[in-house]
C-alpha cells in the first residue's frame, strides 16, 4: 500500500508539473513581415498572450539569427516562410518541447533588436550597430576611435566566468551592442569562440583561471585575431556546451557529462 500511495504521488506531481507548464505557455498565432529601407526587414509575431522575451544566438556560416521561445506553442499552418529576394531570404518556426525556435536565414550576418509590445514581439532584422553601441559603451567606443577603429565596431566590454547552481560553467561576454555574429566550435579538445568584427581592450586579452570553481572548465583564454575577438575554452573531462545570446550578453554554459549515464 506504501508503494501504492508513493507511485500515486509522484504520477500526481509529474502530472501537475505538465499541467502548469501547459497553463503558463502561449501559442503563436501570427507572423507577418515588412521590408524596410537599407535592406531591413521587421518581423511581428503575434501570440494569444503576453511573448516571453526571446533568447537568440547568431551562426556566421552559414548566416542564421535563432531565436528561442520559452514556453511558447505554434499554431501557424506552415513552418517555412520565403521572405523573397532581400538579405533576409527566410524564416523558419520549429516547435519543439516546451519551446518554439524561429530561425531567420540570410544572406550575409546582421545585427537585430526584439522589444515587445503587449501580445506582439518585433524583431528588426539589420539594425544599426553604431547606434546601439554609442547607447551602450560610449568610453569603449571612444578608446576604439582612438586606436583607428571604425566607430560601427563592435567592442568586448568585459568577460565574466559563473559557477552555475549545478556546477556548470558559465561564461559571459558583455558586448557593446546586441545581434553580434559569434561563431562557436570545437578544436583541439577545446571549445572556440570567435566574435566576428570585433575589438577586445588590451586589459580584457589575459588567461583566465578557473580550476577552484570546481566546473569542467579549466582556463579561458581572450584575445584578438585579426579583425575578430577569440576565447578558447580548456575544459577536462566529459562535457557538453550551450551557447546563446541575451540582448548584448553572449553566454556559453558547459555542463560535464557523466559517463554510462541515461
Amino acid at each position: 500500500m506504501l508503494r501504492q500511495n508513493k507511485c500515486f504521488l509522484l504520477f500526481a506531481a509529474i502530472f501537475l508539473g505538465m499541467l502548469s507548464r501547459v497553463v503558463q505557455a502561449v501559442t503563436l498565432d501570427n507572423i507577418e513581415f515588412s521590408s524596410l529601407p537599407g535592406d531591413k526587414m521587421e518581423i511581428r509575431m503575434e501570440f494569444d498572450g503576453p511573448p516571453p522575451n526571446p533568447t537568440g544566438y547568431t551562426i556566421v556560416q552559414p548566416a542564421r539569427i535563432a531565436l528561442d521561445l520559452m514556453n511558447v506553442m505554434s499554431g501557424l499552418d506552415s513552418k517555412y516562410h520565403a521572405l523573397g529576394s532581400g538579405n533576409a531570404r527566410s524564416v523558419t518556426v520549429i516547435e519543439a518541447g516546451e519551446r518554439t525556435r524561429v530561425i531567420v536565414a540570410l544572406t550575409k550576418l546582421m545585427s537585430y533588436r526584439t522589444h515587445i509590445e503587449g501580445n506582439k514581439l518585433f524583431v528588426l532584422v539589420g539594425s544599426e550597430i553604431s547606434q546601439a553601441a554609442r547607447a551602450g559603451g560610449v568610453t569603449r567606443i571612444q578608446e576604439v576611435e582612438e586606436q583607428g577603429y571604425a566607430a560601427e565596431i563592435l567592442v568586448i566590454q568585459d568577460i565574466d566566468f559563473r559557477r552555475g547552481k549545478v556546477g556548470e560553467a558559465r561564461i559571459l561576454v558583455t558586448m557593446s551592442a546586441s545581434g553580434s555574429g559569434v561563431d562557436v566550435s570545437s578544436e583541439s579538445g577545446k571549445i572556440r569562440v570567435e566574435i566576428a568584427n570585433a575589438h577586445i581592450p588590451q586589459s580584457l586579452q589575459r588567461r583566465l583561471d578557473v580550476t577552484d570553481f570546481a566546473t569542467p572548465v579549466v582556463t579561458v583564454d581572450a584575445m584578438s585575431v585579426g579583425e575578430n575577438v577569440v576565447l578558447m575554452i580548456k575544459p577536462s573531462g566529459d562535457y557538453d556546451y550551450l551557447a546563446y545570446q541575451t540582448d548584448n550578453v553572449f553566454i556559453l554554459e558547459v555542463t560535464r557529462v557523466q559517463k554510462g549515464y541515461y
